[in-house]
Order: structure tokens, then C-alpha cells, then sequence
């Protein structure tokens, strides 16, 4: 095994699952070697994935797996070498549940753009390459903290499960980009893969392009609450 990666969000229902679903396709077969799973820091147990980001990765061809919701745990964190977390308070969540976690915690969104400034020799490892990236991000900060955030499509309809979708398959290719081709997938071809290894397109959604924040023109605002029956972490507002 090549290293163990953990995606997190609040109610395991959309963002981390999603996250989740589309590394393992980008991968390819067996994983490309890596441990994938999600966890929410708010998650109840054994809710599925939401069906309306089910029909967005329906939607971009991304094998939609079963799911099944479950709370983050100290021990989820202890086995990750890199913790992928959908919104800065995830990852701030995930560094207070252990000593050191931090250094390996990063969001989803800030771990792709610093992926771009980070270059690693063939025989660097998961954890190494993780050393780098969090060295690397004291230099290479947004230029609105926001920026680094994926807003939750929860409450929202299916343009906005499909837009944050969108937006973890750009970043997800970004991922596998530096897996694949900077070395840190010692022996796995590049070619078995199905992502693209030249700079992905963003996708446009509705007329606009999607930012991690749900700002600068993103469609990522909640506009129409159309929560599902059953998917509430608690009795109140419902989180991915």
C-alpha cells in the first residue's frame, strides 16, 4: 500500500463520499495503490450518499459506490497520512482530535492549488510528499482564506451538488496529477489511468465558473432548499 488517504466534511453525505468516489475512479483499479475512505465530523451513522450528488457523479461517469455515513474518529486521523478536508473548520475539527495532525491536514481545495508548487523525487513517499506540502503552504497562502473552502450543497438543488461535484473532480485530477507523474505512485504506470495528465479544463456551470468558495461568481449559493427525507445528521439542518 501506497499511504492512506482520509476525506472529511460534516455529515458524510456528500462533500467527503464525493471526494472519495472520484479519487478511487481517477485512480483507476485497486485504488492505484492507496487506502481511500471518508468520514463527517458531525456524521450519523449509516446514512447513504445523497441522491442528488449521486446523479452529479452519475453525471460526470463516476462509479457511485455504497456508502454508508460514520463520525471521524481519533483513529481515522492516527491512520491517514493525508487528511483531505472539505472546509478550513474540518481541518481545524481534525487537528484538535490529535497531537500532530495538523502537519498532514489540509483542505481539499488548498492541497490541490499547492500541488502546483510542489515537485517531488521518484523515490518520495506519501508521507514525505505530505511534509512537503505542509512546509510549502506557510509560502503559498489564497488570496482570500475563503478561497479554500468547498461551500456545502446541502439544502441546495441539483445544480449545486453538480457544481461542488464539479469542483472536487478538478481538484481530485489536480491530486492524482501529482501522484501519478511527481513519483509518489512508485510502479504504478500512468498510462493504466484514466485522468488526463495535461492541466484539466474547468468545467462551466451555469454560465459561471465554480470557485471552492461559493464566491467569485461560483453558482455554489444555496438558492432552493430541497433536503431529502432521512438525511439529516440531527434533527435540524442537514450537512454534507
Amino acid at each position: 500500500m501506497l499511504g492512506r488517504i482520509l476525506f472529511v466534511c460534516t455529515g458524510n453525505q456528500c462533500r467527503s463520499p464525493a471526494a472519495e468516489m472520484i479519487l478511487r475512479h481517477h485512480l483507476g483499479a485497486g485504488s492505484g495503490g492507496y487506502e481511500i475512505w471518508s468520514a463527517g465530523t458531525r456524521a450519523p451513522d449509516g446514512v447513504g450518499i445523497h441522491p442528488l450528488t449521486a446523479q452529479a457523479l452519475a453525471h460526470l461517469g463516476v462509479p457511485v459506490r455504497r456508502h454508508a455515513s460514520r463520525r471521524i474518529t481519533a483513529e481515522d486521523v492516527q491512520g491517514a497520512d493525508l487528511v483531505l478536508c472539505a472546509t478550513r473548520q474540518h481541518r481545524a475539527e481534525v487537528a484538535s482530535l490529535m497531537r500532530g495532525a495538523s502537519a498532514r491536514t489540509f483542505t481539499i481545495c488548498e492541497f490541490a492549488r499547492i500541488t502546483r508548487a510542489v515537485d517531488g523525487a521518484h523515490d518520495s513517499s506519501l508521507s514525505e510528499m505530505v511534509g512537503a506540502m505542509s512546509r510549502r503552504r506557510v509560502l503559498d497562502q489564497p488570496r482570500e482564506p475563503s478561497l479554500d473552502d468547498l461551500a456545502d450543497p446541502i439544502g441546495g438543488g441539483p445544480q449545486q451538488h453538480r457544481a461542488a461535484v464539479e469542483i472536487l473532480d478538478l481538484k481530485c485530477q489536480e491530486i492524482v496529477h501529482l501522484l501519478m507523474t511527481r513519483g509518489y505512485s512508485v510502479g504504478i504506470p500512468a498510462r493504466k489511468h484514466a485522468v488526463s495528465m495535461s492541466a484539466p479544463t474547468r468545467p462551466q456551470v451555469g454560465g459561471t465558473w465554480p470557485s471552492c468558495s461559493g464566491r467569485r461568481g461560483s453558482t455554489l449559493a444555496i438558492e432552493s432548499p430541497e433536503a431529502s427525507p432521512g438525511d439529516s445528521p440531527s434533527a435540524g439542518t442537514q450537512h454534507s
